[in-house]
């Protein structure tokens, strides 16, 4: 986990600038510094739109601009190599069966 939020750290402004103009889901994970969180509602990642995401760390849900302040991982998973890389890593270490693709 600490390879994948290196990574997420290091290149989050242009995580951020890639994303706009896509889509948030429902069950999105998504990261900012202050953590991880969950996306509760889909929505368009524009400047005008919200979406509600619970944040892990702070154990409660926020509404929040949809773009700008926090990276889409699950999108980014799909989008860039060493992300999708990383997540199915992550999954390895939660299954008995090691590391599995992430689609």
């Amino acid at each position: 986990m600490n390879k994948l939020e290196a990574f997420l750290r290091k290149n989050f402004d242009a995580l951020i600038e890639k994303q706009n103009g896509r889509e948030h889901a429902i069950a999105d994970i998504v990261w900012r510094q202050a953590g991880w969180g969950v996306l509760r509602e889909s929505s368009p990642i524009t400047p005008t739109n919200n979406v509600t995401v619970y944040w892990r760390a702070q154990g409660q849900e926020a509404k929040m601009k949809a773009a700008g302040f926090f990276v889409n991982v699950t999108d980014a998973g799909r989008r860039f190599v060493a992300v999708k890389e990383m997540i199915g890593t992550l999954h390895g270490l939660f299954s008995d069966e090691g590391p599995r693709p992430v689609s």
